[in-house]
């Protein structure tokens, strides 16, 4: 729910209702350090236009912690997608050579795989394109399932591809990768490189 908007008047007459508090607040700050002109380094303007920040402040936070923010990606941990209609059937065939994995044994094997490079054969099955200046592929290779959250890895690169195109990919495998706004993955493989299928 968003915080509702006050008008000039509104806003005026809780700080006015306030003044009681911060008048009390500042007797007691006096009180507390003996009269040593403390309450006088804190005025009562000095206190509206804080607290006026901080409920402005606080009105922006709430804002924010309502705008949803979606994940491009997907919203598992890891990008996971779970409508299989447009993508057909997945069974692409293990690459050939050192490095090799399935997308499966990657996210497996994630932590000990951890920054370095792997090879991966599978099928492009979704593209988000130029964000944070690269391209986001999501990979499938039909191995693993939805449920073990293992059959689906997010790649990024600079390089092009199309949905529905098998390729083979080698890049860096990083884990617990958090770029804010909802973009967060448990294991994404970064700055690609696109093979020959």
């Amino acid at each position: 729910m968003l915080a509702p908007k006050l008008t000039d008047t509104e806003v005026s007459h809780h700080i006015t209702n306030l003044e009681g508090v911060i008048n009390g607040f500042s007797l007691l700050i006096e009180d507390e350090f003996g009269g040593k002109g403390f309450s006088s380094l804190l005025t009562i303007d000095i206190m509206k236009t804080l607290l006026l920040i901080f409920l402005l402040g606080f009105t922006s936070v709430v804002c924010a912690a309502d705008a949803s923010v979606v994940n491009p990606h997907g919203s598992s941990l890891h990008g996971a997608i779970t409508n299989l209609a447009d993508i057909g059937d997945v069974n692409v065939s293990k690459a050939v050579g050192q490095n090799a994995y399935t997308v499966a044994e990657v996210i497996d094997q994630s932590k000990s795989l951890k920054d370095k490079q792997v090879l991966i054969r599978a099928k492009v099955v979704k593209i988000s394109p130029d964000i944070m200046k690269k391209n986001w592929l999501h990979l499938r290779d039909g191995s693993g399932s939805i449920v073990a959250k293992n059959n689906d890895l997010v790649v990024t690169t600079k390089e092009q591809a199309a949905v529905g195109s098998v390729i083979t990919i080698k890049g860096v495998l990083r884990t617990d990768k958090d770029f804010g706004y909802g973009y967060r993955y448990e294991v994404l493989v970064e700055d690609a490189s696109i093979g020959p299928k």
